[in-house]
């Protein structure tokens, strides 16, 4: 309980502003801009832990910040430096913050009104699961938070999209850089698989061989019976001759037979002619084959190295290296051949071996030999190029291998190659280094706090949803009670908690007759709101109904300071005496509770009811530049009412003049004040009609009697006729007096206050 409260330089309050002795009940009265609110807002201030709210209220021209000490029972509690230390009461502020902040603003009720109210609608136990939860939800997105930081140590792009958890269990490939080439390739064949299956294998090629054992044995062969002396005259004799001299020999020869000498020109006989039997010799039949295999070597020598085998020789080296250009990434390539170089020597070669071979035709039986190192060069080129076929049938069968397999499925050639690229960042030291640290904090920090505070939030949520499973139902009916009480023509419906993204929140319906209208902002000027059906005096009913019901239902109500400002405003006479009323019995529940009112009518009925020994009645006044805090003589109060009330029943009396039904209503409470004022001792406001009646009559004829017991009689009969209009009214549906009966008894209540002084003297 606050006993003590100073304001420094806070609004309109200076450094003077201060008062102590505060009670359990504390009424505050005050005219308009002496710092009611003000103080009203302070003390919101301290409910929300807000201290924007007075730092915003430092005093105009003020150099000191504001500060507020609110000493209670235990501690005090101190704003200074911007903030309010930390041990702080229990504080719940009704004032126009709170109408505004919770129920409605203008004539909208908008989300952040729902929730706000859910949480007040909640009270302390409530908003604190609903806090924890908040709070555990904060941590878990921080957690993810942390979480999804530690994974990015490692970024998307080199996870190759895939998730820590993935990345980290990846399995090491040996050769890993051999593996991706290879994957590399199948993913671009996929890429040309038509290309591809539509390439040529390498070709042959064909490079002729000389057979140079045969050469040689066809230039050195000659015939083996011919003497050499004859051989040199015949050659003699055939050279003397000219062109074509061998050949018309040899057909001659031809027409000599060993039984037939003589000569086929002349018919001479030969038979001793030697020279004749040298030409046989000479061309036998060793000399025709000679000259047959001669010719069969240049004419197989022209036909296996044409032109044509030259121009195709260097037409497939052509070729392949076309071939190559798809196959070379496979690493299935064309050795590289001087290709004019060889034909060069090829050429070269063909045309010594032509030349040797014409001279042996022109002179069959002159021995030539052949030179090795003619066939040298050639020999070594045709042993690359039978290398160079050997690789080329080698790459053929991996050519067709790889046409046989090459798929179409780019999609999965594509993954391969991307998950080992991404297997080779997994294993790259720098990596290792950073996963690492990403999954021990990961597994023994983040992760771990992440499942405790979900296992923390689920029991803190199912607790809270029984609690608010709880609390709605009973916190409609208890708003629906007072709204009885309040006499106001509309029940609250439908009153339910909700989840929603930002939060918690609640919904609500106000049924007016037999119409029920959402708890909502309106979405045109044409719909049909709270806002533009509710009078303005019902909306601040149904904000003072869901304080007071939210009170009423709160299980730590008696450790509460309840602050109420203008709780009045805009309200009938019925709905005021409501009000105080609930105050009244809200009162006895709280640990303290402070009324602030503009309304001095309305804080006396309100002291009138309560018990005086609880009560301090205080009021805020100017005092020279600023505002400050003192007490209040309420009593004052009751002396200009009275004079009201006493008026209206003259006139009534006397003129006839008035409402009757206000005559009625005035009765009471105008006997109530004159017994108030003449036995002070023994009747207070806060004390039933029926419990003084039993005092006068216990202490009626002893030296202590307070009246005599006709007067008593007369004071209840007169009471018990005037509630039926009190009650009524309470309602609005009081009953119309009778004016003959309204105005017997008026005259009665009247003639009360003629009660002889010295009877009050007994008190």
């Amino acid at each position: 309980m606050i006993r003590c409260i100073k304001l420094c330089n806070v609004g309109i309050f200076d450094n003077s502003s201060k008062f102590q002795g505060f009670r359990r009940i504390i009424l505050i009265y005050a005219e308009n801009t002496c710092g009611k609110t003000t103080l009203a807002e302070v003390l919101r201030s301290l409910e929300i832990n807000d201290p924007s709210i007075i730092t915003k209220k430092q005093s105009f021209g003020s150099q000191q910040k504001p500060r507020v000490i609110l000493e209670c029972d235990d501690s005090s509690t101190i704003f200074q430096d911007g903030k309010w230390t930390d041990k702080q009461p229990l504080v719940k502020v009704f004032n126009e913050s709170f109408v505004t902040n919770n129920v409605y603003s203008g004539h909208d009720i908008e989300p952040k009104h729902r929730q706000n109210l859910h949480n007040f609608a909640l009270g302390n136990i409530g908003v604190s699961l609903s806090r924890n939860r908040e709070e555990l939800a904060q941590d878990i997105e921080r957690y993810n938070k942390d979480m999804k930081e530690a994974k990015n140590v490692i970024s998307e792009s080199l996870r190759g999209g895939m998730d820590m958890d993935e990345f980290c269990e990846l399995e090491k490939v040996q050769d890993i850089e051999s593996e991706i080439r290879n994957a590399q390739t199948a993913h671009d064949d996929t890429l040309n698989a038509d290309i591809i299956r539509n390439t040529d294998t390498f070709e042959k090629i064909n490079l002729p061989t000389f057979d140079g054992p045969a050469i040689g044995a066809i230039l050195q062969q000659s015939l083996a019976d011919l003497n050499t002396k004859a051989a040199s005259n015949i050659t003699k004799h055939i050279a003397s001759l000219g062109n074509g001299g061998e050949d018309w020999i040899a057909k001659g020869v031809e027409y000599m037979h060993e039984d037939n000498q003589t000569c086929p020109f002349c018919g001479q006989a030969t038979a001793d002619v030697s020279l004749i039997k040298h030409y046989q010799d000479y061309f036998s039949k060793e000399y025709t084959k000679l000259k047959r295999d001669i010719t069969a070597m240049l004419d197989s020598i022209h036909e296996i190295h044409s032109r044509d085998a030259q121009t195709a020789f260097e037409r497939t080296i052509g070729n392949n290296k076309k071939v190559e250009g798809v196959w070379a990434k496979h690493k299935l390539q064309m050795p590289d051949v001087d290709t004019e170089l060889i034909v060069n020597e090829w050429i070269h070669v063909l045309k010594k071996i032509k030349e040797l071979l014409d001279a042996k035709q022109a002179s069959p039986l002159e021995s030539i030999v052949l030179d090795n190192d003619i066939l040298k060069s050639y020999e070594c080129y045709c042993r690359q190029i039978a290398e160079i076929n050997t690789k080329l049938e080698h790459n053929n069968e991996e050519i067709n291998q790889i046409k046989s397999t090459v798929s179409n499925d780019i999609q999965s050639a594509f993954a391969k190659l991307s998950l080992l690229r991404t297997t080779k960042e997994r294993y790259l030291p720098n990596t290792i280094s950073l996963l690492f640290f990403a999954c021990m904090y990961l597994s023994h920090q983040a992760k771990n706090n992440k499942d405790i505070a979900e296992e923390k939030k689920q029991r803190v949520t199912e607790q809270l949803e029984k609690y608010r499973n709880d609390i709605f139902p009973e916190l409609q009916e208890e708003v629906n009670r007072y709204l009885e009480c309040f006499g106001v023509r509309y029940t609250v419906q439908d009153f339910v908690p909700n989840n929603i993204r930002s939060g918690s929140s609640c919904s609500y319906k106000v049924r007016v007759e037999d119409m029920s209208i959402d708890a909502r902002e309106s979405k045109s000027k044409d719909d049909i709101t709270i806002g533009n059906t509710l009078s303005t005096s019902e909306r601040n009913t149904l904000a003072l109904a869901l304080f007071f019901s939210s009170l009423a239902k709160d299980r730590n109500l008696a450790n509460t300071i309840v602050v109420v400002d203008d709780p009045v405003s805009s309200f009938d006479d019925s709905r005021t005496l409501a009000t105080i009323q609930a105050l009244r019995d809200l009162a006895e529940k709280t640990n303290q509770m402070i009324i602030l009112s503009h309304n001095s009518t309305f804080l006396y009925r309100l002291w009138r009811k309560i018990n005086h020994k609880d009560c301090l009645p205080l009021s805020i006044v100017h005092k020279n530049k600023g505002s400050t805090i003192c007490n209040w003589n309420v009593a004052q109060v009751l002396n200009s009412e009275q004079i009201q009330r006493r008026s209206l029943l003259e006139k009534y009396v006397k003129y006839k003049e008035g409402d009757p039904k206000t005559v009625a209503c005035a009765i009471r409470p105008y006997l109530e004040a004159v017994l108030e004022t003449i036995y002070p001792s023994h009747y207070n406001a806060g004390m039933q009609n029926k419990d003084f009646f039993a005092k006068c009559k216990e202490k009626y004829d002893t030296s202590d009697q307070i009246l005599d017991i006709e007067t008593v009689n007369e004071l209840h009969d007169i009471i018990d006729y005037t509630n039926p209009f009190m009650h009524g009214a309470n309602q609005g549906t009081g009953q119309n007096p009778n004016s003959d009966e309204l105005l017997n008894y008026t005259k009665r209540a009247l003639n009360i206050t003629n009660i002889s002084t010295d009877k009050s003297h007994h008190s």
